[in-house]
């Protein structure tokens, strides 16, 4: 191969790669978010279930700690709330 098309694969790999890069820089940036919001709802779980014995907590599962990490606090409170009626 010689230099030319060295230097045209070159440049249009890394075209390439600018252009994935713009395409999936949203949905890569919501996909980090959502795994530290998971990973946050996860500690908050988890303290509750090692402070709070007299509350009904709800397990550590997936779904709860999704729940808490999409929602937040309210989403904690409706946890809570649902482990207390059922």
């Amino acid at each position: 191969m010689d230099v030319f098309s060295q230097t045209v694969t070159v440049v249009f790999g890394l075209a390439v790669l600018a252009a994935a890069a713009r395409l999936f820089k949203g949905p890569f940036r919501w996909a980090v978010r959502m795994a530290l919001n998971t990973a946050l709802g996860f500690v908050a779980l988890a303290a509750l279930n090692i402070f709070a014995s007299g509350f009904p907590v709800p397990g550590i599962t997936l779904f709860n700690t999704l729940t808490v990490g999409v929602l937040g606090l309210p989403g904690l409170a409706v946890l809570m709330l649902v482990r207390y009626i059922f």
